[in-house]
């Protein structure tokens, strides 16, 4: 298993504001110049990144309901709670099996790429 690098986090991050792949290469050659092995660790992250796609850039889809925020929460009051009914990307959630201090777990039912019931914790 890869140990993290902080300064590779580091370079990665400062490569993702640059759109020009020329540019993004230069970046990272300059920053990992003495360093094989960064330059490796760099560009493994931008890799995943690239295969992780843009699901992460925009919001999940179809979020309704009305968010309880934590006695004190002033600042979330705004924020949507999950409900049965409410489609969170492929999943459909359909009732409440569990809640704790990390998030609430839902049975839900996942429509692609198969359809399924799941567990997804929110």
């Amino acid at each position: 298993m890869a140990t993290w690098s902080p300064r590779a986090n580091e370079i990665f991050l400062q490569a993702l504001e640059i759109r020009d792949p020329a540019a993004r290469s230069a970046l990272v050659d300059e920053a990992c110049r003495e360093e094989p092995g960064l330059r490796e660790q760099v560009q493994s992250l931008l890799d995943a990144g690239e295969q992780a796609g843009s699901f992460l850039n925009r919001p999940a889809e179809g979020i309704t309901g009305a968010y309880t925020p934590a006695v004190g929460d002033e600042t979330a009051t705004s924020l949507p709670r999950e409900c049965a009914g409410t489609v969170i990307g492929p999943y459909k959630l359909l009732q409440q099996i569990g809640e704790g201090g990390m998030g609430t777990v839902f049975m839900a039912e996942q429509t692609e790429p198969v359809k399924r019931k799941v567990a997804l914790k929110v």
